[in-house]
């Protein structure tokens, strides 16, 4: 059992060092900016039940092309998070007013986190967002440790034929 396990393992190094497709360019297409600082604003909720939070992201040295972004959404009891490379953002050139992100949580659904990520294993900061039951939604920052939104998240390559379903909208502020 072991002896499979370790051979498993030494596939697996093989392959990434290697390059074989989709691994290589997995681990590849995130060009992570070295520093980033984020923020986010007041969550409202619009009548058809769609979460808005606008939030702010830049580079901490200045904006350069080529770096990307994503935002990452957490639910307790849910898997580990997964970004999707097509769900990948260009950061906002200087002067922007910034994003919003759209998230229609499914029925009683009442915590979820969502996190402004540098790369899939560096968080810029993070909401946890709260609906009472009477319908009150509060949108709270919280550390990036925090244990709502601690799991690992997931960078998963997307097929160009496919695109991945936006469960978590981003879109640039008019």
């Amino acid at each position: 059992m072991i002896k499979k396990i370790l051979a498993c393992t030494a596939v697996a190094t093989v392959a990434a060092l290697l390059g074989l497709p989709g691994v290589a360019q997995a681990l590849n297409s995130w060009h992570q900016a070295p520093c980033a600082t984020g923020s986010f604003g007041a969550v409202t909720v619009d009548a058809q039940g769609h979460y808005r939070v606008p939030a702010q992201i830049a580079q901490c040295d200045g904006y350069q092309q080529g770096y990307s972004w994503a935002v990452a959404l957490f639910r307790p009891g849910d898997a580990n998070p997964a970004i999707h490379s097509d769900q990948l953002q260009p950061y906002p050139q200087p002067g922007s007013t910034g994003v919003t992100i759209d998230y229609r949580p499914p029925p009683a659904t009442p915590v979820f986190g969502l996190c402004l990520m540098r790369v899939w294993t560096a968080r810029v900061a993070c909401l946890r967002v709260d609906t009472a039951v009477d319908g009150t939604v509060t949108g709270t920052p919280i550390p990036v440790g925090d244990s709502l939104i601690s799991r690992l998240v997931l960078f998963v390559e997307s097929n160009p034929d496919q695109p991945s379903y936006c469960a978590v909208c981003v879109f640039p502020d008019q």
